[in-house]
Formats: C-alpha cells, sequence, structure tokens
C-alpha cells in the first residue's frame, strides 16, 4: 500500500474539487438538464436549459453540449452506455456532472456494454456512480483512430462491479482521475497507458487484479491514494510501468502530523512529523525536506532509528535533505542515527549526534548484497559513540563536502569497492585503534581533498589486515596529527601523490605503495585548527605566511569540481592546481549590479604616472549571503588592468566603513544598510595607453561581483 487517505480528509479534499468548478461566470454558462423521471428526450436544447423540462437520456444531453457548456443530471438510474460526441478546448471543457454526487447511477447493459465511453479532448465526468458493465469508464483512444484524448477531468465517481475493468485509459495525456471510488471490479481498478497523468486520492479496492496499474509513457504523478486488497498480493495494490514524476514531501520534527496524507505533506504548511514517515511512502525520484530552523539555532528531532524502505532508481534516488544546510539534527534516543539499505539514496544537509553510528549505509535490505548509487553529501556527524560513517558492501558511494568529527571509533568506514571520499573535514575520531578514514579492501578507491586531522589512532588506513587487497588512488589530501599518517595493510596498492602528511607518530607505514610526486611533508598552516578552524593561512588574510598547500594539487580546482569552493578565509576562489585538503566555504558566483558613479584615467604621463579613479556601487546578486567589505576578498578591474586588493590592507573606521591603503591602490568602502557597497578607489604609480571606449569596469567583493562598459570620453588626460 502506498499512501494512506483518512475518510474525514478525504470529504474535504472532495469538497475543495467540487468548489473549483464553480467558474467566476457561472451564471452566464449554459446548461442542460437530465432527468430519468420527468425528462423526455424528445424536447430540444433549449427546452433542456430549464430544469422544468430536461431531457431523458444522457447520451441526449451529451449531444447538446459544446465547449464549456455542462450537462447536469439528476438523481436516478440511468440504464444506458454514455458515450461522449464532441471535443471541449483547454480551458472550457465539456462537464458532465451528477447533480447530486453518487445521485445519478449509470447502469449500462450487464457484461455487454461500458457504462461511460469517452473518445474526445477536454472532457469532465464528475460525480457519477457506473456499475454492472463490462469496463465502467473506458477513455480514449480519440474518436475515429488511435490518437490521444487529452485533458480529461475523472473525478468523484463510484465505480463498481464491472466485469472486466474500473476506469481504463488509452493514449490518454494530461489525465487527472481524483476523488473516486473503485472497487470489486473484475480486472484492474485504474489502468493508464499514454502520458502525465495524475492520479491523486482515490480509494481502490478489492479488484480483482491490480489496484492501480500504470502500463507505459513518462510524467506520471500518482500520490495520496489508498490502495488495498486488490490482486493476490500487496504488490498487486499498486504496479507502475512508466516514469513517475518526482514528488516533494515535508517534514517537521516539531509541528508536523504523521496522519496527514501524502497530498497534505506535499505542502510545507502541513508536513509530517518524522523522516521514517514520509520512507514509508517516498519511491523513486522522490525528495524528502527536513524543514527547519536556523544554523544559529537548528531544529532537533529525536526521532528513532531512520531506516530506507525501498530502492530508488539510476538517476532518481530517493533524497532525503534538509531544507537548509545545517538547520536540521537528528539526535535519536537510541541506535543508529540514519540507515541507508536499498539502492539509490541521497542524504545531503542534515547534522547527525548522539547514535551509535551516526550513519550506516548497506549492506542491501535483508542480507549482506551490495548496495548502490549512495550519496552523502553535505552532512555533519559528531558525537556518535561507536562511529561516524559506515559503508558495508557499497559500489561506487560517494561521500563529500562532509565534516566528521568526535566519534567514537572511525570516523568513515569503508566497506565496498569504488569508494569516492572527496572533500570532507575528518578530525579528533578516536576508539579501538580505528582511524579517521578507513577502507577495507576493494579495488577504483578514489580518496581526495580531504583534511584528516587529530585522529589518535591514525589518519588514513588502507586495507583491514593482511589479507586485504584494496587498491585505488589517494591524492591532493592533508594528514595530519595521528600515530600514523598513511597505514597499508595487505596485497593491494595505492598511487599515493600531492598528499601532505605531516606531524604524524609516523607519517607513512606502506607495504607495496610508493609516495609519489607532489607529496609533502610541511605544517599545513591551518588558520585555527585548535578551535576548528582548518581553512588554509595567507598572508594577505592576516596569517604569518602563505600555506605550502596552496597550488600543491594533482589538478586544477574546475578539473576536482572544486572551482567553486574555496579553503580560505576571505572567499578568495581556488584557480589554477587545487589548494590541497578541505573546502569548505561555498562561492556564489552570481553577477551583481554595479552603479557607475565617476570613473577617470590619465595615461601617457610618462613611466609611473598614470593613475585611474573610481567611485561605484555594487549591489549583490541573487543567492548572495552577504558583501563583507574588509573580511573578503576584493578585486577591482579597470579595462585590461586587475587590482587585487587583500584583506590585510583594509582598516576599519566604523559604522560599517573600510579604508583600504596598498602600495598603488588607496580608497574607502562602505556598507550601506541594504546590502550594497560603495568604493571610491584611486590607483596611481600605473602605465597606461590609450583604450578605446567604453572600456569595461568590473568589481569583485568576495564572490560577488560586477561589471559595466563605461564610455570615458571628455575625462581622458593628454600630456
Amino acid at each position: 500500500m502506498r499512501d494512506v487517505v483518512r475518510v474525514l480528509r478525504l470529504i474535504v479534499g472532495l469538497g475543495l474539487v467540487l468548489g473549483l468548478l464553480v467558474t467566476p461566470n457561472a451564471a452566464l454558462t449554459v446548461t442542460y438538464h437530465v432527468n430519468a423521471v420527468t425528462g423526455d428526450d424528445s424536447r430540444t436544447c433549449a427546452e433542456s436549459q430549464n430544469p422544468g423540462t430536461p431531457r431523458k437520456s444522457i447520451k441526449k444531453g451529451l449531444e447538446c453540449a459544446f465547449l464549456g457548456e455542462i450537462v447536469s443530471v439528476s438523481s436516478g438510474t440511468y440504464a444506458e452506455s454514455v458515450e461522449s460526441k464532441r471535443d471541449g478546448a483547454p480551458g472550457a471543457p465539456i462537464v458532465l456532472r451528477s447533480a447530486v454526487v453518487g445521485g445519478a447511477v449509470i447502469r449500462p447493459t450487464p457484461g455487454a456494454d461500458e457504462g461511460v465511453f469517452v473518445a474526445h479532448s477536454h472532457l469532465t465526468i464528475d460525480g457519477f456512480k457506473v456499475k454492472g458493465g463490462t469496463t465502467g469508464m473506458k477513455l480514449g483512444p480519440h474518436d475515429g483512430g488511435g490518437g490521444p484524448v487529452v485533458g480529461l477531468l475523472i473525478q468523484n465517481n463510484t465505480i463498481a462491479n464491472n466485469t472486466v475493468e474500473g476506469i481504463k485509459v488509452t493514449n490518454g495525456v494530461q489525465t487527472e482521475i481524483a476523488f473516486n471510488t473503485v472497487f470489486n471490479n473484475a480486472t484492474n481498478g485504474i489502468s493508464y497507458s499514454g502520458n502525465s497523468s495524475s492520479i491523486h486520492d482515490n480509494d481502490v479496492r478489492d479488484n480483482g487484479q491490480f489496484g492501480i496499474y500504470v502500463k507505459d509513457g513518462v510524467d506520471h504523478d500518482v500520490y495520496g491514494n489508498t490502495v488495498h486488497d486488490n490482486g493476490t498480493s500487496p504488490d498487486d495494490d499498486l504496479k507502475i510501468l512508466g516514469a513517475t514524476v518526482a514528488q516533494t514531501f515535508y517534514v517537521h520534527c516539531l509541528t508536523g502530523d504523521d496522519l496527514a496524507n501524502a497530498a497534505e505533506a506535499r505542502n510545507p504548511a502541513t508536513p509530517w512529523r518524522t523522516i521514517k514517515k514520509a520512507l514509508e511512502t517516498a519511491d523513486a525520484g522522490d525528495t524528502i525536506v527536513a524543514l527547519g530552523g536556523t544554523k544559529a539555532q537548528p531544529v532537533v528531532c529525536n526521532e528513532t532509528t531512520i531506516e530506507s524502505k525501498r530502492d530508488g532508481a539510476p538517476g532518481k534516488p530517493i533524497a532525503i535533505r534538509a531544507n537548509v544546510p545545517e538547520t536540521v539534527i537528528i539526535d535519536p534516543p537510541a541506535g543508529n542515527g540514519i540507515v541507508v539499505s536499498h539502492h539509490h539514496h541521497l542524504v545531503s544537509g542534515l547534522i547527525v549526534t548522539g547514535a551509535v553510528f551516526g550513519v550506516q549505509m548497506g549492506p542491501h535490505d535483508g542480507g549482506d548484497g551490495p548496495v548502490n548509487g549512495l550519496v552523502l553529501d553535505n552532512v555533519r556527524v559528531h558525537g556518535n559513540s561507536v562511529g561516524g560513517v559506515k559503508f558495508t558492501n557499497a559500489v561506487k558511494a560517494l561521500l563529500q563536502h562532509s565534516v566528521i568529527r568526535d566519534n567514537g571509533g572511525a570516523g568513515i568506514f569503508y566497506s565496498g569497492t569504488g569508494a569516492r571520499i572527496m572533500n570532507n573535514l575528518v578530525y579528533a575520531n578516536e576508539g579501538g585503534g580505528n582511524y579517521g578514514i578507513t577502507v577495507t579492501g576493494g579495488g577504483g578507491h578514489k580518496i581526495r581533498n580531504n583534511t584528516i586531522y587529530g585522529n589518535p589512532s591514525g589518519g588514513l588506513r588502507l586495507g583491514i589486515d593482511a589479507s586485504s587487497v584494496a587498491s585505488g588512488s589517494a591524492s591532493d589530501n592533508i594528514i595530519v596529527g595521528g600515530s600514523v599518517g598513511i597505514k597499508e595493510q595487505g596485497t593491494g596498492s595505492f598511487t599515493l601523490e600531492h598528499n601532505d602528511v605531516f606531524g604524524n607518530g609516523t607519517d607513512y607505514d606502506l607495504v607495496r605503495s610508493d609516495i609519489g610526486p607532489g607529496s609533502i611533508s610541511a605544517a599545513p598552516g591551518f588558520v585555527n585548527p585548535a578551535a576548528g578552524d582548518f581553512r588554509l593561512g595567507r598572508v594577505a588574510t592576516g596569517q604569518p605566511g602563505n600555506s605550502p598547500c596552496i597550488d600543491a594539487g594533482s589538478a586544477s580546482s574546475d578539473a576536482m569540481n572544486l572551482g567553486g569552493r574555496t579553503a580560505f578565509t576571505d572567499k578568495f576562489p581556488d584557480t589554477g592546481l587545487v589548494d590541497l585538503g578541505y573546502h569548505g566555504t561555498v562561492l556564489f558566483p552570481t553577477e551583481g549590479t554595479v552603479t557607475i558613479t565617476a570613473a577617470s584615467m590619465t595615461f601617457s604621463q610618462g613611466t609611473g604616472n598614470d593613475s585611474f579613479t573610481l567611485s561605484a556601487t555594487l549591489a549583490p546578486g541573487a543567492g548572495s549571503d552577504g558583501i563583507k567589505p574588509g573580511a573578503n576578498y576584493t578585486e577591482l578591474s579597470f579595462g585590461s588592468l586587475v587590482h587585487s586588493l587583500p584583506v590585510s590592507g583594509f582598516q576599519p573606521l566604523g559604522g560599517g566603513r573600510w579604508a583600504y591603503s596598498g602600495a598603488s591602490t588607496s580608497g574607502t568602502f562602505a556598507k550601506q544598510p541594504n546590502g550594497t557597497v560603495t568604493v571610491s578607489v584611486q590607483a596611481t604609480g600605473l602605465n597606461l595607453a590609450l583604450s578605446d571606449t567604453p572600456i569595461p569596469i568590473g568589481i569583485r567583493i568576495g564572490d560577488d561581483f560586477g561589471s559595466l562598459p563605461v564610455k570615458l570620453t571628455g575625462t581622458l588626460k593628454v600630456p
């Protein structure tokens, strides 16, 4: 059973849908009336617009209706098979409606005819009971051929006791089937062939084969249904072979309600309370969003062990993520924090603490088999008693951009093949001889750009014992402060290059591998490791020296997918060769807006006598985390000139104002209440030449930047 809908909520939802059918111009809509008792099919269409002179049969009522018009059917039994006559139009469907929901009953010839056959596009069938036919409602293909029927809405109907199927759609497109009750049909309750269905909030039960069967197509949205006791096994309740639309479900561990149905949980205003509840419903491609507080005051969720329920699919993982990273804490009263034992899952942005293992990923559910497609991204795992993150029989699992610290036992423990352990900060994990990162065996591992610090038993362990065969590569890491920096066991071998392994009891304890090119052993020059600040020091940001790990990597930062992150305090982007170790600051390179107040330049005044002046305002772009003059890397470009203004050259003036004084550049920067920064700069001692105008001028403060071409006619000074 995929979804459970409470009866009370179903009634409320049904009322809402009925209300949506009343258009703002309802008084102007043409309505034709049908009544099984007082009707007469010899009456004209014009006469049937009067409820006192209706037609008798539904099929004769439909002969009258054109696009945007309504056929209203009074309560009673209609012994006929109803068939559509013509297309409606987008936004103006032909509406066939029971005047009272469930009051009009369609009973075709038993076992011989469909109850309702719709072979035209843009029709609505609303509020009927259909019983005793072959297929209760047969929708499509289009009249006169095999083409699609488009834009059908089937809602608030009861379809039961038909000898074949309840609702059958053939070559449907953009069909909505909602708030229907479908039961006791001989084969399928609802079957759908085509594309872009929306099948939701139906009660489908006690049908002979499948409850809801989506046979093919793409972009199906199936949610909020009560589906049970169909076919001969629970697997017969819901069978989806077509590609479904990804759904998002919301969870708030303090204000949510696990009695909400799936449709309600898709609204952040009516979330579920637990991630476990959401996992009962989430399928391949779906996302569970945990709503939280702020980074300063995260929401603490005391949910017991969160466990996966079913597999995702390649390219369509089941995702569990915090709405904003580091705003939701998972702190279980006992057991593990998060256990993922199914293929293709993503966990992102959560903090996990107070558990036995913070995060356990694999093996596959019900056994020791391998598990594929696991991603752990941007998580914080700390203070767990036995270990931080444990992978068991994982295949090409990815752990990236995360901080794993202060756990008893191993920080990261990986059993399986093809580990991708990239750009993590792993420190102060201790217990029983476990290392910061351990890879037990297997091949194809890649361990890159991690900072592994102060794990007493050791930093990086490759192979767990003498029989291990662990192989792969470890590069661009910083490994400091353990009993052993890199320890190798077993008969495998690793490519080790461009690592800084320093200050360990023993830096390397290798069996078959060699210390490769680019490797160094030097103090990495962290900003303040005692306070957990493992960013790299630079003279430009006020540290005593430049870290030897700067530009010491094996490839470019872009090639390592770190061009959008930095290892520095001032958001200086990592360009060129990648800097070693963890890049913990994300850059938001969205262009802002530059307004130029004044710009001028002198040129050809003699060697070292040229200059330019610039006054401007920089407004941040979308997604900015704020412009911080005097704290972030600053750069000015004036034509082909690029002036870098190190943070160390700024002096605070108070009131959000800073003065800058450098070798050739001086000026002031002022933060405004609206978040913009005004800039006034003069650069002297230059050698300039005349440039065709307009000249491009750019300003960058941290990762906020903007540029503007400015015409300087009349401001150039010629000697």
